[in-house]
């Protein structure tokens, strides 16, 4: 039997610049399931924010006028998952990406198709 835990993961990102009209994309998953997947990915000039299992496109905005990311993951036995993906490129943003799988489950920050220093 596994013991939930918390676990709360800051990821950020630093941008060289933002557009006028910037804003933050937001995203609270729903605690309706057991597991939720996520994944955070750049396509063209687009950012966009996708549920692994159904496909869904949960949010997406221009990049040019995206100054921030928080998703918050779903409280209870729920196993919260976002993927960073930089496939389509790298992306900085000047607020950065914060994420926080909520309390309880198995929460995880994976980033995939990148090298990054580390510091």
């Amino acid at each position: 039997m596994r013991q939930a835990q918390r676990i709360a993961v800051a990821f950020f990102l630093l941008v060289t610049a933002a557009a006028a009209s910037a804003r933050e994309m937001t995203y609270q998953a729903g605690g309706d399931r057991r597991v939720n997947r996520l994944t955070l990915r750049l396509s063209g000039a687009t950012l966009q924010l996708s549920d692994d299992d159904s496909g869904a496109l949960l949010r997406q905005a221009a990049l040019a006028e995206t100054t921030g990311v928080t998703i918050r993951g779903a409280d209870g036995e729920v196993d919260d998952t976002l993927t960073v993906d930089f496939a389509g490129g790298a992306f900085a943003l000047r607020d950065g990406i914060r994420y926080d799988g909520g309390a309880g489950g198995f929460d995880s920050l994976v980033t995939r198709n990148g090298s990054f220093a580390r510091s």
